[in-house]
């Protein structure tokens, strides 16, 4: 991945010590009608800017601590994703090269660093940069264990390098000598605002069933998903139609929440309301009833971007120095150049994920590969085009030189049948959630193959001679999703053993 090219400037400041570019204060032009169009749909408040930073960086730090802990499972050759099944060798993924713990290890070092050099902004660029392409050689390296809030968080990230993330609240920010405004206005802001818009309103056009558009059903099926739902969306099982309420306010809310963001009057006081409507929805309505990993914090981080001057004012935040510009206004040709090319890039990306023989001649595939490399590829389909009715849960039955049977899955207790009280619990962490998700679903013989081995490994290695495992089955306790509260009984589907050989069951 690639970062801007360094900034030019006609006027204005020298470069600052920290190695940041210049940042023009020149407010001239020849349209003011224009520029106070754009002032009102495409600022972003720099103390806003600051926030978004220190989020991303908290939210990176608080991911890589999560995946350390599965370093070997998921970063390894003996782990679910070695290298050479996954078809790994050509992503480019630096964190491919080794699959040396001590190697690894290295590399989550230098990221962490980089992370907090991004929290406290510390050669702010530098560091946003090395935080993008290490996440996505990250992502590259075990894209099995990937949700929708990870492409999200690599795509802030990706705008984050062209913005002035340094000029507030940061280290860099006490060497810059002259005063800097609150406000800044770029192609770039400008890209930051769409690519938020662009993930709900292309996100409602790919949720085309009935159960969104006309039965309200969606957040029925939703939170019938066990492997997802917590303590709270059961209870709200209870309530139809609250639920059908939600599904179409949901739906609403993707739609028109992003379309108040350009609206005429009230700038301001809109622009807060529909981050505070963003924020509740993510971080108390999505949060509290379904695990969906960092996906709710990043959307949040996201939304904290576009916080307005009026919710710094309201609390008291620190005012434009005397003497500032009225805003800041990136003038480098090249920077607004490379920010208006992805901007239509991920729109042209995004239209074509809805109907791909319609618009895909805006963007043939021989131009995927510049989303691939660059990280801003995208697809959001949360809950799309519904909510799935395929659940269920796993064992992994192991029979043990003593005879026992015991569940590795569960920490080596007897194994059971029966369904657990809450399935969501019984993952880690979201990154193991996500991969047992997919494992019961077509194509994954070669992922059941590699999990199976590296439980009984796992398993052999701690546990003495009368302990070892003599046969190891991974089995998927099917449970499909009916209407009216109506639940299939579960099926039992072995998926792949082991024993003195392997067996795929696909």
């Amino acid at each position: 991945m690639a970062t801007s090219t360094p900034m030019t400037e006609s006027v204005g400041p020298p470069v600052p010590p920290s190695g940041e570019a210049p940042l023009s204060s020149d407010t001239r032009g020849d349209n003011p009608s224009f520029r106070k169009w754009l002032e009102g749909f495409f600022i972003l408040d720099l103390r806003s800017l600051a926030l978004f930073r220190m989020a991303l960086a908290v939210i990176l730090l608080v991911d890589l601590s999560i995946r350390y802990t599965d370093l070997e499972a998921h970063y390894s050759d003996a782990g679910i994703a070695p290298r050479v099944t996954s078809n790994v060798w050509s992503t480019g993924s630096i964190h491919c090269l080794s699959d040396l713990p001590a190697f690894q290890t290295i590399l989550f070092l230098c990221h962490g660093l980089f992370a907090v050099a991004l929290l406290v902004g510390f050669y702010t660029r530098l560091a946003t940069f090395a935080c993008c392409y290490l996440l996505l050689s990250l992502h590259l390296r075990n894209p099995l264990i990937l949700q929708g809030g990870d492409s999200f968080f690599r795509l802030l990230l990706f705008w984050g390098m062209l913005l002035p993330l340094v000029a507030r609240y940061s280290l860099d920010s006490l060497r810059i000598s002259h005063p800097l405004p609150n406000k800044v206005c770029s192609v770039a802001s400008a890209a930051l605002i769409l690519q938020i818009c662009f993930v709900y309103w292309f996100s409602a056009a790919l949720k085309t069933d009935p159960c969104w558009r006309s039965e309200g059903t969606a957040v029925y099926y939703a939170l019938n998903l066990d492997q997802l739902v917590t303590p709270a969306g059961k209870v709200l099982l209870n309530y139809p139609d609250l639920m059908r309420f939600l599904t179409f306010a949901t739906l609403a809310l993707e739609i028109l929440g992003p379309a108040l963001l350009f609206f005429p009057r009230w700038r301001e006081q809109v622009r807060l309301g529909v981050v505070v409507s963003f924020l509740a929805f993510h971080l108390v309505g999505l949060n509290l009833c379904l695990r969906l990993g960092p996906f709710p914090y990043v959307c949040a981080a996201a939304w904290v971007a576009l916080l307005p001057k009026l919710f710094w004012d309201r609390i008291g935040g620190a005012r434009s120095p005397a003497g500032a510009p009225r805003e800041l206004e990136y003038r480098s040709f090249g920077l607004n150049l490379l920010a208006a090319f992805f901007l239509i890039y991920v729109f042209l990306w995004n239209l074509r994920t809805v109907d791909s023989e319609r618009f895909g001649r805006l963007l043939p595939p021989e131009w995927n590969r510049v989303g691939f490399v660059f990280g801003v590829d995208q697809y959001w389909t949360m809950f799309a085009p519904r909510p799935s009715t395929d659940d269920g849960w796993y064992i992994a039955a192991g029979t043990l030189q003593n005879g026992k049977e015991v569940d590795l899955l569960r920490g080596g207790t007897p194994a059971s049948w029966d369904k657990p009280e809450l399935v969501s619990r019984l993952y880690r962490n979201e990154r193991w959630r996500k991969f047992m998700m997919n494992l019961c679903r077509p194509g994954q013989g070669d992922n059941r193959v590699n999990l199976v081995n590296y439980l009984w490994l796992d398993w052999n290695r701690s546990h003495p001679p009368d302990q070892q495992l003599t046969r190891l089955e991974l089995v998927y306790m099917h449970e499909e999703t009916l209407p009216n509260y109506r639940t299939a009984e579960p099926r039992k589907l072995l998926l792949c053993w082991r024993g003195l050989t392997v067996s795929n069951k696909e």
